[in-house]
């Protein structure tokens, strides 16, 4: 079944304007992170939202997080990939503050859901290829060195380390909220 009556639009939120015409909804994933004012960013994206449409974004509360037992070579990876993307500029425990954002945008009582993904010794997440990608930039940044991450060996490292420990861990939180657009800010 096709379904006529909706469209999307992919587009840096800064760009939006008349042209574009009002929306039904505006959702953004993990994009806050990413601007030095969150707070102006929803409220420019308000703009083009039709009064009763909905504002969603989807970011993350990245740390280290937690794991019971202790995962050191799990927790050092998560201490990497966070530290870097901090010395890049991103605000990593922006789904935290989600809520803190909507409301100095104007939009009152947002709806917040929180989430979590578990690495456990099957599915250890997906650290390998994120610090893959992420290596060049946490070796520029001083964050670590190649010969410290051993990417060769990182995953198969990561994996017998939770096999050994029988242990899971939540690498970080996940939080979407949302409003809908009221009248007054239309």
């Amino acid at each position: 079944m096709r379904i006529k009556n909706i469209s999307f639009l992919e587009s840096d939120f800064r760009y939006l304007d008349e042209r574009h015409g009002f929306f039904d909804a505006v959702v953004g994933r993990l994009v806050l992170m990413y601007q030095t004012d969150p707070a102006d960013a929803v409220r420019l994206v308000a703009q083009r939202v039709r009064p009763g449409g909905v504002i969603a974004f989807h970011e993350l509360a990245a740390t280290t997080g937690m794991a019971h037992p202790p995962l050191p070579l799990r927790e050092k990876v998560a201490r990497w990939v966070t530290e870097t993307l901090r010395r890049s500029g991103a605000e990593t425990l922006m789904g935290i503050r989600l809520y803190s954002t909507f409301e100095a945008a104007g939009l009152q009582s947002p709806e917040i859901l929180a989430e979590a993904i578990v690495d456990e010794p099957s599915n250890p997440f997906l650290w390998v290829p994120m610090v893959s990608v992420l290596l060049p930039k946490m070796v520029e940044l001083g964050v670590t060195t190649e010969a410290e991450v051993g990417i060769g060996t990182l995953d198969v490292r990561l994996e017998q380390e939770f096999i050994d420990a029988k242990g899971i861990a939540v690498p970080y939180i996940s939080f979407g909220a949302w409003a809908v657009l009221p009248d007054e800010l239309a």
